[in-house]
C-alpha cells in the first residue's frame, strides 16, 4: 500500500526517484506555496524563477508533472500556460521579455497523462513598472501602462443583435512602444483577450491600421462573436504591434445596439448570490450584495446591473430599485447603506 508510516527505516544515502500511483484519471489538487518576483522591469513584461513547495500533507502520487500557468485573476480568466515541470523540480525559470498582457496571477496545476487538476494553487505578484499613486491620505496600488491608447470609445451603430458597425476612436500612447507600427483591434470574451477575434477597418480594408491614425471604422455587419463560439464576444481590446507581436493593450466592455431587452435574448445566471443585513432596524436593510454569473455568459446587450427589492419572487409587486452596478467581468459586489 503507498502510505507513510512503519516499515524498515530508509538509509541516509538511498538513492530515490518520485513514485507515481497508476490511476485512470486526473489528479486532485494538490495545494503548494508559490513564490515569484518579477526581475524584468519593463512595462508588461515579466521574468524570474517560479519556485513552489508542498503543504506538508501535500500528495503527489498521482502527479507525474506541474504546469504553471499565468492569469488575469484569481480565478483563472484568460489563462495560458508558462511551461511545464518534472515532479521533484518544483520551479520553472521564465527568461525576462515575457509579454504579460498585465496579468499578475501564477497558478500551479497538478498535471498527469489524463489531463489537469481543476484547482491549482494561485499567488499574485507586483510588476516593478506598477505605480503608487497616494491620494487625500488613502494610498491605491494601479497599474499604469504607458504604452497603450487611453480614452477608447466605441458605439455601435448597428442595431441589429449579434451584429456590430462603427467607429473606434482613441488617443495615442504617450510612451508608445518603438518597435510598434500598427494597431490592431479584437473583440473577445474578457478583458485579457481570451478567445480574441481580429476586427477589420471598413476604409483599409485591412485588420490593422498604422500608428498615427486613431480612427478604426468596423467592417458593416461585423458579427459579434469569438473565435470560441461558446464564449460571446464581450470586450473590445486595441494593441500596439509590429505586425507579429502585441505589446501593449487596453480594453473596454463592448455594447451591442439592439431593440430589445437582456431578457430577451441573454439567459445571465447568478452561480452566487448573497446579502447579510446588518440593519436590525425593521423595514431598513443595509449590507453587501455580492453575485457571480455562471460561464459563459453574455454581456453584450448589458449596460448596468440594477440591485432591486419585491414583495414576490417574480419581482412583480412593489418593485423598489436600491441601486445599480456598472457591468464588468464575472464578479460583482454592491454596498447598500442603510435605508
Amino acid at each position: 500500500n503507498r502510505r507513510s508510516g512503519g516499515g524498515t527505516p530508509i538509509p541516509a544515502e538511498a538513492s530515490y526517484i518520485p513514485l507515481y500511483d497508476n490511476t485512470d484519471t486526473i489528479p486532485d489538487e494538490v495545494p503548494v506555496t508559490i513564490s515569484f518576483t518579477d526581475t524584468d522591469s519593463a512595462d508588461e513584461y515579466i521574468g524570474g524563477e517560479v519556485t513552489w513547495s508542498l503543504d506538508s500533507q501535500g500528495d503527489t502520487g498521482f502527479t507525474q508533472e506541474w504546469v504553471v500557468m499565468l492569469a488575469s485573476d484569481n480565478l483563472g480568466s484568460g489563462a495560458e500556460v508558462l511551461g511545464t515541470a518534472a515532479i521533484g523540480t518544483n520551479r520553472l525559470v521564465l527568461e525576462p521579455g515575457y509579454l504579460s498582457l498585465l496579468k499578475s496571477y501564477i497558478f500551479v496545476y497538478a498535471q498527469n497523462v489524463h489531463g489537469q487538476a481543476t484547482v491549482g494553487s494561485y499567488f499574485q505578484f507586483q510588476d516593478p513598472s506598477t505605480l503608487v499613486i497616494t491620494l487625500n491620505t488613502t494610498t491605491t496600488t494601479t497599474t499604469v501602462n504607458v504604452g497603450a491608447v487611453t480614452n477608447l470609445v466605441y458605439t455601435d451603430t448597428d442595431d441589429a443583435e449579434y451584429t456590430l458597425g462603427g467607429v473606434i476612436e482613441w488617443t495615442p500612447p504617450s510612451e508608445i512602444n518603438p518597435a510598434a507600427t500598427i494597431y490592431k483591434a479584437y473583440i473577445a470574451y474578457d478583458n485579457a483577450n481570451l478567445y480574441g477575434a481580429a476586427l477589420w477597418d471598413q476604409v483599409v480594408e485591412s485588420p490593422e491600421i498604422p500608428v498615427g491614425t486613431n480612427r478604426w471604422e468596423v467592417w458593416g455587419g461585423t458579427g459579434r462573436r469569438t473565435e470560441n463560439a461558446d464564449y460571446p464576444a464581450n470586450y473590445l481590446v486595441v494593441y500596439t504591434s509590429d505586425g507579429t507581436n502585441l505589446y501593449d493593450m487596453i480594453s473596454v466592455p463592448l455594447y451591442d445596439l439592439s431593440t430589445i431587452s437582456p431578457p430577451a435574448t441573454v439567459n445571465l445566471v447568478a452561480e452566487t448570490f448573497t446579502f447579510a443585513d446588518t440593519d436590525d432596524s425593521d423595514n431598513l436593510l443595509q449590507g453587501n450584495v455580492a453575485w457571480s454569473l455562471q460561464e459563459p455568459y453574455d454581456l453584450g446587450f448589458v449596460e448596468e446591473f440594477v440591485i432591486a427589492v419585491a414583495d414576490d419572487e417574480a419581482g412583480t409587486t412593489n418593485l423598489r430599485t436600491l441601486g445599480s452596478k456598472a457591468r464588468a467581468n464575472r464578479e460583482y459586489e454592491l454596498t447598500l447603506s442603510s435605508g
